[in-house]
């Protein structure tokens, strides 16, 4: 007879959601917090600066706090860790590979948001405006040689519910792909909308591609 101690499939399907969902918001308000830091540390540097450096000095404080909170939020959550139950070898090498993908998109994101920090344009890393060919190619080196190789073997060693969850996200987000991209062009061509932008669109099938593969995944 089962422990009442023991967690039932369901409660830990949800435990996992949440901590899959915690450490992407953490994960993301540490990144953030260390880019405004270090775009704040640079803009003093340069004297571009519009705030006083006292108050730019407070932004910085509060900015140091929540890296650090979000920090010790990962650290206690160890969503690397994966969960008490036993694990295969192949799944623990694709959560590996899972997580050494996600840090290896955080580190692009972080080194685009330092070369784009601007504090009249807070609003730079987003932009289509220029990029220097330096930093472009080594990352367009990193895309094309070295996430495929992580995406090959994740799919070579991930069990068949987490490749099904993949798939549903990928499904979705297609099928949301045909439905909002000509409807864009449309109505930009008839003056509905601004231009569609592809990295706005792109954004938006990623985020409902990860939506659909946790949330089938965790479900």
């Amino acid at each position: 007879m089962m422990a009442m101690s023991e967690e039932r499939p369901d409660e830990r399907a949800a435990a996992g959601l949440k901590t899959v969902v915690l450490s992407a918001v953490l994960g993301l308000i540490l990144l953030f917090s260390v880019g405004a830091i270090a775009g704040a540390g640079f803009a003093l540097l340069d004297g571009e600066a519009d705030t006083s450096p006292a108050t730019v000095a407070i932004l910085v404080a509060v900015a140091l706090a929540a890296a650090l909170l979000a920090a010790w939020g990962l650290l206690r959550l160890k969503p690397w860790a994966g969960a008490d139950e036993p694990m295969s070898p192949k799944t623990r090498k694709a959560r590996t590979l899972l997580f050494a993908s996600g840090a290896l998109g955080g580190v692009i994101g972080a080194v685009l948001a330092l070369a784009t920090i601007s504090m009249d344009d807070p609003f730079a890393l987003y932009s289509n405006s220029p990029l220097p060919s330096a930093l472009v190619i080594p990352i367009l080196a990193v895309w094309f040689l070295v996430v495929p190789v992580i995406s090959l073997q994740w799919h070579r060693s991930a069990d068949e519910h987490e490749k099904e969850s993949y798939q549903f996200g990928a499904l979705a987000a297609i099928y949301l792909y045909a439905f909002i991209a000509p409807a864009w062009w449309l109505a930009a061509r008839a003056g509905l909308m601004p231009r569609a932008d592809s990295m706005v669109i792109y954004l938006i099938v990623l985020g409902v591609w990860l939506v659909g593969w946790f949330w089938r995944r965790y479900r």
